[in-house]
């Protein structure tokens, strides 16, 4: 097991560069989805499956700030495509290779952006993000830069 505090980082492009936004969030839900397609015959005797293309995406949410809403406000209101880097360090691998990152480079985009409160509550928020196409996947000894 693996504790989420300082063992993960999400990174969002604003102004030309990544910002670290793992301060504003307190859950993430990186999410993949394999589509697939039935192969089945008139000969079969059961269904059969291959797999097809995958689908991603990121769900944040956390404490809402005007720091966070500056950051994502903007593409909600001109929706853009963007880079995305999600990176989780594993403390049980050993010193190397012990960080997995995965970075969508000007292919994600904001779907859903929410705002709630509740009397006698904080003021929350709420985003979901396509990430189009596939990753790149890498593995480092840090996190990086």
């Amino acid at each position: 097991m693996i504790k989420a505090n300082n063992n993960v980082r999400v990174r969002y492009v604003t102004v030309g560069s990544l910002s670290n936004i793992t301060a504003y969030l307190n859950e993430f839900e990186l999410a993949t989805t394999i589509s697939e397609i039935e192969t089945t015959n008139l000969a079969s005797t059961t269904q059969t499956y291959i797999p097809s293309m995958a689908e991603y995406s990121l769900s944040l949410s956390g404490d809402w700030l005007t720091a966070f809403d500056e950051i994502f406000g903007p593409d909600v209101v001109s929706p853009a495509m963007k880079t995305v880097e999600i990176a989780m360090v594993n403390p049980n691998i050993g010193p190397n290779n012990d960080v997995v990152t995965y970075t969508w480079t000007n292919n994600a985009f904001i779907t859903g952006y929410n705002i709630s409160a509740s009397s006698g509550d904080k003021v929350t928020h709420s985003a979901t993000l396509r990430l189009s196409g596939p990753p790149v996947r890498s593995l480092a000894n840090d996190l990086p830069a």
